[in-house]
């Protein structure tokens, strides 16, 4: 349903729909940069301020934080934390 007929109103909402889509880009910027830099090399990340995407592909980043075995603990300890987390919010709630 528009609310707006005008001509001054459709100017509005599409200022409106420019103006929200340029601040969801600028809020997703960061989380692509950060998925793009896993996949690049620690070269490629020092010598480029930022990228969307590698130039060289590379799963160096993941190999080294599955071979940790101080990933696997965090990992563990935040299913945990999660999972008894939710079960005594369930049982506070349901009584």
């Amino acid at each position: 349903m528009k609310i707006h007929n005008t001509t001054g109103g459709r100017i509005f909402d599409a200022a409106n729909y420019v103006f929200l889509s340029l601040i969801g880009v600028i809020t997703l910027l960061p989380f692509v940069y950060v998925f793009a830099g896993s996949f690049a090399t620690e070269a490629e990340i020092t010598r480029r301020a930022f990228f969307v995407g590698p130039e060289q592909f590379s799963l160096g980043a993941y190999e080294y934080i599955f071979s940790t075995p101080a990933f696997i603990r965090a990992l563990v300890t935040t299913v945990l934390v999660t999972v008894v987390g939710t079960v005594v919010q369930l049982i506070l709630t349901a009584a």
